[in-house]
């Protein structure tokens, strides 16, 4: 597999980035019952992709109806939060691979990763063909499941194709075995060893997990509905 380290100069003109202060996602899209609850959510993912300078997947998909990109933001205790957004530029595939040097919580550090990886078009294809032909464009974006974890991991995965755009999150255990197959294969091609090695260990624990299941539940979470008016 060929992987060639992309200038950012070169990759400059080739797609157009959404402005930073676009929203990074659709209004009330995690909790459409509940808009303080969804707005802890947002800020949640949207302080480490903005500190990344990460564009909006979501403006992206209504300013060009031809783009391709799929982004997985993985946030883990003891973990910097690394960014890794693969995109279709033309017949060509790259990988832009970002990290901060801050936690995974609602505060963000220094970006110290900031790089282009071009990705043979085989390998690029299979990943997002296997992720198409998961539950992922039809599937909850919050489910009851993940709610209340708060140690381990959380997975954010976005894909942006043909004017369409999902979001879902998941906390790692929780997640089915599709959705941490693709954030692993995007590590393996971003070439982050350490990353790879903390992200093996997690899943390690997932399987001996009492009742573990490799496609578990996902069950709607639209959020608290709020006080009743009599």
């Amino acid at each position: 597999m060929l992987r060639l380290l992309i200038p950012i100069a070169l990759f400059l003109g080739l797609a157009a980035p959404a402005h930073a202060e676009d929203p990074y996602f659709p209004d009330l899209a995690f909790f459409p019952r509940d808009r303080d609850l969804n707005e802890i959510v947002v800020d949640l993912k949207a302080v480490h992709l903005r500190a990344m300078k990460e564009p909006s997947l979501w403006k992206l998909s209504q300013q060009d109806l031809g783009a391709t990109a799929y982004r997985f933001l993985w946030l883990a205790t003891g973990q910097h939060p690394i960014s890794l957004r693969l995109e279709r530029v033309g017949e060509d595939y790259l990988l832009h691979v970002a990290r901060h040097d801050g936690p995974p919580g609602l505060t963000a550090g220094r970006p110290d990763l900031d790089r282009w990886i071009k990705v043979d078009a085989q390998p690029a294809q299979k990943i997002i063909a296997q992720l198409d032909a998961s539950k992922f464009w039809t599937a909850p974006v919050e489910v009851k499941e993940s709610r209340g974890i708060g140690d381990g991991d959380v997975l954010l995965l976005e894909g942006a194709k043909g004017g369409r755009y999902h979001v879902i999150t998941r906390a790692g255990s929780t997640a089915g075995e599709s959705y941490k197959a693709f954030g692993r294969s995007l590590i393996e091609l971003a070439d982050l060893p350490d990353a790879l090695r903390a992200w093996d260990e997690y899943r390690r624990e997932d399987r001996r997990m009492p009742g573990y299941r490799p496609d578990p539940p996902e069950t709607e979470d639209l959020g608290d509905p709020g006080p009743q008016e009599e």
